[in-house]
């Protein structure tokens, strides 16, 4: 069985039990409550450091129904390598929180419907994207949850379209969790702007609208590809995603030259 070590422990988050609850504990308590009437079917959430994006991520993460359900985390492999979509064989993820366990149904029923996937723990070795949403989901979960990881070398349409309709295929009721964060290294002022085009191509569930925002301002969130993955999903569901934070690095840094934007929205129907 597949043992994955934390990577960014110590770094992006704390790596004791009791800090690491108590900091995950305070940012839920802060994060305001949206009304949300509906099914709740994911979040799109941030993946940086928590002193910079944890806040952020807590508006979704603190309506999100984890107990007893299985979840699909998607997010970016930020090394673009290898070149695919790349889903961890079954076995646990392990973090300060406990171990995760991963679906292993899921992860043969998702590999053998879709061509673009490819069963590799390599890919995630090393990947962050996906560890730091774990703790969140445990910590509200009690550990009672199941996952399925991919991250994707490759953010290409066609390639998530597949994984979309991949997931259609399969009888399993999944809460996603597409990490992404916003607009990378440029002036507040400049992400800000680009970063509200990505947002209004989110809310109207237009994979190709998100695509050509990004392409046309020189935009550069993370997880495009996840978030075109929940925007599909929900747009073929029938139902709506709402926007919950929106904030940058600079307002824990103080440097509002070269910052990094956040972002947190809730899909539901």
């Amino acid at each position: 069985m597949y043992k994955r070590l934390p990577y960014v422990s110590g770094y992006f988050y704390p790596d004791g039990r009791t800090e690491l609850n108590s900091f995950i504990s305070e940012c839920l308590q802060r994060a305001e409550k949206p009304p949300i009437r509906g099914k709740i079917m994911g979040a799109i959430v941030p993946h940086a450091g928590y002193v910079y994006s944890a806040y952020t991520a807590c508006h979704a993460y603190r309506i999100m129904p984890f107990r007893g359900r299985k979840v699909l985390l998607i997010g970016p492999n930020h090394a673009s390598f290898p070149p695919y979509a790349a889903i961890h064989p079954p076995g646990k993820w392990i973090t300060p929180l406990g171990e995760a366990s991963v679906d292993a149904i899921g992860v043969e029923l998702f590999s053998s419907k879709s061509a673009d996937i490819v069963v590799d723990p390599e890919a995630h070795a090393r990947e962050h994207s996906l560890e730091v949403q774990l703790p969140f989901i445990q910590h509200i979960s009690g550990n009672d949850f199941s996952f399925v990881p991919i991250v994707l070398g490759n953010q290409n349409k066609e390639v998530i379209m597949d994984l979309v309709d991949s997931l259609s295929q399969l009888s399993r009721d999944y809460i996603i969790i597409a990490s992404s964060d916003m607009n990378h290294y440029e002036s507040e002022k400049v992400t800000l702007r680009k970063d509200q085009n990505i947002i209004e191509a989110v809310l109207s569930l237009n994979v190709d609208r998100l695509y050509e925002a990004i392409r046309s301002n020189r935009a550069t969130p993370c997880g495009y590809g996840a978030i075109a993955f929940l925007m599909e999903i929900t747009k073929r569901s029938g139902g709506e995603i709402l926007l919950l934070d929106h904030t940058t690095s600079a307002a824990a840094s103080g440097d509002y030259n070269r910052v990094v934007g956040y972002a947190s929205f809730v899909a539901y129907r």
